[in-house]
Parts: structure tokens; sequence; C-alpha cells
């Protein structure tokens, strides 16, 4: 009978453990996911930034518009990135030697972030 009433007891005690082990993942999965998305917001904040602080530089003329055009045509790989810029998706530009479209210009900070 002794032996029951323990085994018993340490049932009860190995579901409380299960119990708690589960509530502990819970609270770490939790933490996990502010964290990322404190560290998301981190991250878009500090891009945001440097596009400002680039435009910034166009606009003091320490960045020429050739330089801003040629960066955005280097650096914008995506599609929709491209397209936001007025440039041809990279799978469609054309081969070596062939005629491009002429790049996009633009007339001021203003119509970049228009086009």
């Amino acid at each position: 009978m002794e032996q029951t009433k323990r085994a018993q007891l340490l049932k009860d005690r190995m579901a409380a453990a299960d119990r708690l082990r589960e509530e502990l993942r819970r609270e770490l999965a939790l933490i996990e996911a502010r964290h990322a998305a404190r560290d998301r917001k981190k991250d878009t904040r500090r891009k945001v930034l440097m596009g400002a602080f680039f435009l910034n530089q166009v606009e003091r003329g320490r960045v020429t518009r050739e330089e801003q055009l040629r960066i955005i045509e280097e650096e914008a790989v995506r599609p929709g990135d491209r397209a936001l810029f007025g440039l041809q998706p990279l799978d469609d530009a054309p081969a070596q030697g062939a005629p491009q479209a002429p790049s996009p210009s633009f007339d001021s900070i203003e119509s970049l972030l228009e086009a």
C-alpha cells in the first residue's frame, strides 16, 4: 500500500514538473518573440535613418545624382525595389552590349521619393 502511495506521489510530482516545464517553455517563447520584435524595430529604424542620412548627403551635394543613381542601380536587386525606382528587373535586364533603357533621373529628392 505504501508503495502505491509513493508511486502516485511520484506521478503527481512528475505531472507538476511537466506543467511547469510547459509553462516555462511558453514564457521563454514569449520573451524570445518580444526580443525579435524589438530587434526588427531597431533594424528598421536604423535603415530609415541611413536612408535619411544618404538623402541629406545628396541634398548637400556631397553625393552626386550620378553616384546616387549608380548606388541605387547596384543595390536594388529585388524586383519590387527596382520598380519603385523605375529600374528594370535584373532578370529582364538587357544582355551586355544590347541597348539599355535610359537610367531614371530625378530632379529632386522629392521626386525620388515619389517615383
